[in-house]
């Protein structure tokens, strides 16, 4: 070869692009309904392993260590197909961490000292803590977690959960996809009671459950966490395509009766929808769930199969009395003895049952700057897109691995 065909070979092979990395498994997904879904889909690795970093040529992808031994059990990927659409992704080595589009955190104030049931520090510094256990003093508004407890968010919207007697879980409204929850109280405990670039907080909880979060129904009403022995937060997963944590607490006593529970909180990308997992022991037949009942909203029922949904429509967003905020649960027919209403909520009071109880809370809220005629609209067909996630969700109809 001559020394100008051989620089001429070269100069091939180097602009060449690059061989794409052979696939590690190929999966085949159904969507089988009349219109197009999105969710994020679970496939069990079933003793397989793969490396932390992964790309595919369908949607992005995850991994998750669900049974917590340390080792990525479950493969996670976004899809989005058309109505009876069929897709076939590839699953190949990456070179990229996942993008995050959901995020987790609980953070604890430094530098101060207790004084009585208040934290006192000079100004504001946190700390995240991947595991925690409340110190027996902590009431509402003690200045010592970071908004109050807990924060979970997708791309879509945010979520916290007060750790404290009221365990009512409240709504961060996001004007944008990016994560936000990190910055979110670093300057104290106002600032995100106002309206600012990335949003607010924009439900009004007071003396209801808030959106989703658990009580125990008794003849003077809904009981909150007014005497429990312990409470104990552990983050399960930060990040990626989904974001999760428990919550246990011990010894939870309502007239006489003293529970311990377990609960999960998760949240997936591209959702307004978080699930909650809760189980009790022992089985108890007065736990409840519910939504704030608030002036001036509406109501809103529906279901398919054995997957329901109540959810409350209005002017009910803390941005501005003429804000609109859709609130909604969803829950197993199955799993639920009563629908009634409460004082200050809308009521769920589940079965007796020593089996986990699974159901998920949502919101929407339409950014005061971008708020039109079509919003209930939108959240209606948005309560129809996640009742078809649940009842009739993306198949997994192959998956074949290399």
């Amino acid at each position: 070869m001559d020394c100008k065909a051989f620089s001429l070979a070269v100069l091939a092979l180097a602009t060449a692009p690059a061989m794409a990395a052979a696939p590690l498994l190929t999966l085949t997904v159904h969507n089988p309904n009349p219109k197009p879904l999105s969710q994020v889909l679970e496939v069990p690795l079933a003793g397989h392993s793969l490396p932390a970093m992964l790309k595919s040529d369908g949607g992005d992808v995850d991994l998750q260590d669900k049974d917590g031994d340390g080792k990525a059990d479950t493969l996670l990927i976004w899809l989005a197909l058309p109505a009876k659409g069929q897709q076939t992704i590839n699953i190949s080595q990456g070179n990229a961490k996942p993008i995050a589009r959901t995020h987790a955190e609980l953070s604890v104030r430094q530098r101060g000292q207790w004084q009585g049931q208040k934290y006192v520090a000079d100004g504001f510094t946190f700390k995240e803590a991947d595991h925690y256990q409340t110190p027996p003093q902590l009431t509402d508004h003690s200045f010592y977690l970071r908004y109050e407890g807990p924060g979970w968010e997708s791309d879509k919207i945010g979520y916290r959960l007060y750790l404290d007697w009221r365990n009512a879980s409240d709504v961060f409204g996001k004007r944008t996809s990016d994560m936000v929850l990190q910055d979110v109280g670093q300057d104290g405990y106002e600032s995100y009671h106002h309206l600012s670039d990335w949003g607010m907080d924009v439900l009004k909880v007071g003396k209801s459950l808030g959106i989703g979060s658990l009580g125990r129904l008794t003849d003077q009403g809904v009981a909150h966490f007014e005497q429990v022995k312990d409470s104990r937060y552990a983050l399960e997963k930060d990040g990626g395509l989904r974001s999760a944590f428990k919550v246990h607490y011990q010894g939870w006593e309502v007239a006489g009766e003293n529970l311990d529970v377990d609960s999960r909180y998760q949240i997936d990308a591209g959702s307004h929808a978080s699930q909650v997992t809760v189980s009790t022991r022992p089985a108890t037949q007065n736990l409840v769930t519910g939504l704030v009942k608030l002036p001036a909203t509406e109501l809103l029922k529906g279901g398919s199969g054995d997957w329901h949904y109540l959810a409350t429509w209005g002017k009910q967003s803390l941005s501005g009395k003429d804000d609109n905020l859709g609130l909604a649960l969803f829950y197993k027919g199955s799993e639920v003895a009563q629908v009634s209403e409460g004082e200050h909520d809308h009521l769920l009071r589940f079965k007796a049952t020593d089996k986990p109880i699974h159901y998920y809370l949502m919101s929407y809220w339409p950014d005061p700057a971008k708020a039109g005629p079509g919003d209930a609209a939108q959240f209606k067909a948005l309560l129809t897109e996640q009742l078809t996630r649940l009842a009739s969700p993306l198949q997994v109809t192959q998956v074949s691995w290399h």
